[in-house]
C-alpha cells in the first residue's frame, strides 16, 4: 500500500511538472508588413518594410509599452495601438535591410512591389542598435542584452526549443528565423520564398516526448495588424488562416522543428 501510495504521489508530481509547462506573453501587438517608401540605402522606390522589422518592432514595443524601456522611434509614441512606422523604417537602415531578389506579390493594393530581407547577423546589429539607445534612458532598470541561439548545428533542437520555453516562461517573445514555411502557417507566409521570421509568444507542452503534436508553439505570423490587447492568450491563436484574424497563428513543435529555427530575444 506505502509503495502504491508513493508512485501515486510521483505520478501526480510528474503531471503537475508536465502540465505547467507552458505558457503566454501578453500584449505584443501583432503587426503587418506595409508598404515602405524610399527606404536606406537602396535609394528611391517602394517595398515592403520586411519580415525582419516587423519582427523587431514588435518585440521591441512590447518592452517599451510593458517594460517601460525606450525602445521604439520617438517619433512613433509607440503604445501598442499604432503602426510603427518610423521604428520599422529606422530598424530597416540600422539593420540593415535590402531589397530581395526577386518581386514581390500583388499586396495590398494591385501593384507588385519587391519585397526585403535581413540577414541574421544585421538583425542582431538592428536589435542592439534599439536596446543600446534605451539602456541610455534606462534609469534604475536593469540593463537589457540581444541574444541569439543559432539554428542546427550550431545547436540542437532540444537546446533551442528549452531557450524557446525558458525565455517564454519569463515573459520575453522571442524572434524566430524560420528556413522554410510549415503547414500551420498562413497563405501569406508561403509568398517570402522560404525564409521567414516570425514572433513566438507562447507554447504549451502537455507531453514530454518533443516529437508529440500535442505540443503547442503560439505565433504572429507578421501579415496582419492587430492592437496589443487583441494578444490575449492561446485561445487567439488557430491552425492557418481560415476562420482566424490572418495574425495569431497555432503550429506544433514538430512543425518549427522542421524549419530549422534560429532564435533571437532580448533580456
Amino acid at each position: 500500500m506505502k509503495k502504491f501510495m508513493i508512485t501515486m504521489v510521483l505520478g501526480i508530481l510528474s503531471f503537475g511538472v508536465q502540465a505547467a509547462n507552458k505558457s503566454y506573453v501578453k500584449n505584443v501587438m501583432a503587426l503587418e508588413q506595409r508598404i515602405l517608401t524610399n527606404p536606406h540605402p537602396s535609394g528611391n522606390g517602394k517595398r515592403f518594410e520586411g519580415c525582419g522589422p516587423i519582427a523587431a518592432a514588435s518585440i521591441l514595443g512590447y518592452f517599451q509599452t510593458e517594460k517601460g524601456y525606450k525602445t521604439m522611434s520617438g517619433g512613433d509614441n509607440f503604445t501598442g495601438y499604432s503602426h510603427p512606422s518610423k521604428t520599422i523604417k529606422k530598424f530597416y537602415k540600422e539593420a540593415p535591410s535590402r531589397k530581395a531578389p526577386a518581386k514581390g506579390t500583388y499586396e495590398p493594393d494591385g501593384k507588385r512591389y519587391n519585397q526585403s530581407y535581413t540577414v541574421p547577423d544585421n538583425m542582431v546589429k538592428g536589435l542592439k542598435h534599439f536596446v543600446n539607445k534605451a539602456n541610455k534612458k534606462r534609469g534604475s532598470k536593469a540593463k537589457l542584452r540581444v541574444e541569439r541561439a543559432k539554428a542546427a548545428p550550431f545547436r540542437t533542437w532540444e537546446k533551442r526549443i528549452k531557450t524557446l520555453e525558458s525565455q517564454l516562461k519569463k515573459n520575453r517573445p522571442v524572434i524566430m528565423l524560420i528556413h522554410n514555411i510549415p503547414g500551420c502557417l498562413t497563405q501569406e507566409d508561403s509568398k517570402s520564398g522560404g525564409w521567414h521570421y516570425i514572433v513566438a509568444v507562447g507554447h504549451n507542452r502537455t507531453n514530454n516526448n518533443l516529437k508529440s503534436t500535442q505540443n503547442k508553439l503560439y505565433i504572429l505570423s507578421g501579415w496582419h495588424e492587430y492592437d496589443k490587447n487583441q494578444t490575449y492568450g492561446p485561445a487567439a491563436h488557430i491552425r492557418g488562416s481560415a476562420g482566424s484574424n490572418g495574425a495569431h497563428i497555432e503550429c506544433n513543435y514538430q512543425e518549427i522543428k522542421k524549419t530549422n529555427p534560429a532564435l533571437f530575444w532580448v533580456q
